[in-house]
């Protein structure tokens, strides 16, 4: 089957080899005929000797030895009425309305769609066909009329170039103003795909832009949006911050979310700079959450160290506690045994001393008599005799202390299993202060005032502890000496203790910290900042309250209010 001849003959110029074979292979498979040169002097050179050959010359804008604004300049020099196409990767409305300017059939943008190709070598085809029937026609009327007619004729195809070449800069423009509609279109598609709220306002706070974030946030249409002020817009929807500044938080309540707000400045390009602000409002709501989780967690760690730190320094001063008291009962115990054997003795020796000076004084002679007398003064037998029983007396009341404390260190020492058993509140407060007492005797003067109170179902150990932290407290609050008041009463369903001293009392700075974890003011060394802190969660593990009244100068109170009948309370750890 005869191969059909070529629609036209196109010269492709491409310092690309590659794209130079890939534009030509495209062209042929249009019907027409391509060849190629690499270089703006090689086609120059090619049309020096086959210009009458070629119908349409297509050439890259960028090439190493003249681009294509260049070559088609010296083409239309050459061959005016040979159609020059530029293409360009990198195509701009600059470069466009350039190409318009200096004569250029179309703009190809790289890669060339086939579509866009076609029409082009079709335009120019049908340019060249154009063209030759001019020329027949100019020949004819230059046969037969004048030479008026001529110049008139020629004028008159002066004038149709120049409206064909209008009608292609204006389609080109055309197809311009679609190309920036469409790009127009994608970026607000863009922009209503950013889950950010994203605003430009103008100088005065209108606003001017915005994407679809802002409209679902609001639920109003475009139209209502665009021209209202910016912040009371943002107000009015439940946005309310002291004041709109770059980085500022805001928080909805109606949803409970939060948002970072943030400003930029805003200008279209350097030439033609448009004042304005580009506001970007970023939801914050979930690393929020997970922030307060987060302190809570670290909160809740805090605790739960306080409390281990706490049971394991009572634990190990309970072991040292019952060894301690292990093995002061043993001397205390012969020590006493051996008090009341020598008590008994010194009954026998009294007897004997008595009878003896009855026997002498009977039967020795006067001079014996004065001489056992004198010797009786001298050696102060008398006053032995009555000062040894005092002696006695205050050694095993002595004794008897020492009993009564190793007792007391061995009940706080006992295994504390959680459990909860009816005390008797002076008793257990009694017990504390002996444990204590050595940090109290030289400052401080105890007050007890004691009510009539039920037994109080509690730990009692944990409650000793409680008791021995806040004495301890008043004791350090003491710059000189002064008074602690114990005082117990019943208040309806709750047993009442209330500790107070006549110390410094707390700065009202500090009085709403004092129960926190390791928050102390005392001197670095001489306070955790724990004992508070775990008598605060003892006492809430009981169901009670612990709380504090001061005064500066005057003095603090701490006041335990304990159920007489607790809820049950979930197993598991509690404090120390």
């Amino acid at each position: 089957m005869p191969q059909a001849e070529p629609a036209g003959t196109a010269l492709i110029v491409d310092d690309s080899v590659l794209s130079c074979q890939v534009l030509a292979g495209a062209v042929e498979e249009l019907g027409f005929r391509a060849v190629t040169a690499n270089s703006a002097a090689d086609a120059l050179q090619f049309l020096a000797q086959w210009a009458a050959g070629v119908d349409l010359v297509i050439s890259d804008v960028v090439m190493p030895d003249a681009d294509g604004f260049d070559l088609m300049d010296r083409l239309h020099g050459l061959y005016p009425d040979l159609p020059v196409v530029l293409m360009t990767a990198h195509a701009s409305v600059d470069l466009v309305i350039k190409a318009i300017k200096r004569r250029a059939l179309d703009v190809l943008v790289k890669p060339i769609a086939p579509e866009a190709l076609a029409v082009t070598l079709r335009t120019a085809m049908e340019r060249r066909d154009l063209l030759s029937e001019e020329r027949g026609l100019l020949d004819t009327l230059r046969r037969t009329v004048d030479q008026q007619n001529a110049q008139l004729h020629t004028r008159m195809q002066s004038l149709e170039r120049h409206r064909v070449d209008e009608e292609n800069e204006h389609a080109k423009l055309k197809r311009l103003f679609e190309q920036v509609q469409d790009i127009k279109e994608e970026w607000e598609s863009t922009m209503d795909c950013v889950a950010d709220m994203v605003l430009l306002v103008d100088p005065e706070g209108r606003l001017k832009r915005c994407n679809q974030a802002l409209r679902s946030f609001t639920g109003l249409g475009y139209r209502e949006l665009i021209g209202a002020d910016c912040r009371a817009m943002l107000v009015a929807n439940g946005l309310v911050p002291v004041e709109f500044v770059s980085g500022i938080e805001l928080h909805h309540p109606a949803s409970d979310r939060w948002f970072v707000y943030k400003e930029a400045p805003f200008a279209s390009n350097k030439d033609k700079p448009i004042p304005g602000t580009v506001i970007t409002i970023h939801d914050t709501t979930q690393l929020k959450r997970a922030q307060t989780a987060l302190e809570a967690s670290y909160q809740k760690l805090q605790d739960t160290q306080a409390q281990v730190v706490q049971s394991e320094k009572l634990a190990t001063i309970g072991q040292l506690t019952a060894g301690m008291a292990h093995e002061i009962n043993n001397p205390v115990g012969f020590v006493t045994s051996n008090l009341n054997t020598l008590n008994k003795y010194v009954d026998r020796l009294t007897s004997f001393i008595q009878g003896q000076t009855d026997i002498v004084g009977r039967t020795a002679p006067p001079s014996a008599k004065a001489e056992i007398a004198d010797l009786r003064r001298a050696l102060k037998v008398d006053y032995i005799l009555a000062d040894v029983r005092k002696l006695l007396t205050e050694s095993l009341d002595g004794t008897a202390r020492v009993t009564k404390i190793v007792k007391d260190m061995g009940s706080f020492s006992r295994v504390d299993k959680g459990e909860r058993t009816a005390t008797e509140l002076s008793e257990c407060i009694e017990q504390g202060v002996g444990i204590v007492w050595n940090e109290l005797k030289y400052k401080v003067t105890l007050v007890r005032d004691f009510g009539d109170v039920p037994k109080v179902p509690c730990n009692a150990q944990q409650l000793q502890q409680v008791v021995m932290n806040l004495l301890v407290n008043a004791s350090h609050a003491m710059e000189k000496p002064g008074t602690i008041t114990l005082t117990t009463r019943l208040d309806g369903p709750w047993a009442v203790i209330r500790v107070a001293d006549t110390g410094k009392g707390i700065a009202p700075e500090h009085l709403a910290r004092v129960f926190e974890p390791f928050f102390t003011t005392k001197e670095a060394g001489k306070g955790t900042g724990l004992g508070l802190s775990i008598s605060f969660d003892i006492v809430k593990q009981h169901g009670g309250d612990l709380s504090v009244t001061s005064t500066v100068g005057v003095g603090t109170t701490f006041t335990i209010r304990l159920p007489l009948n607790p809820e049950p309370v979930a197993s598991g750890p509690g404090p120390a």
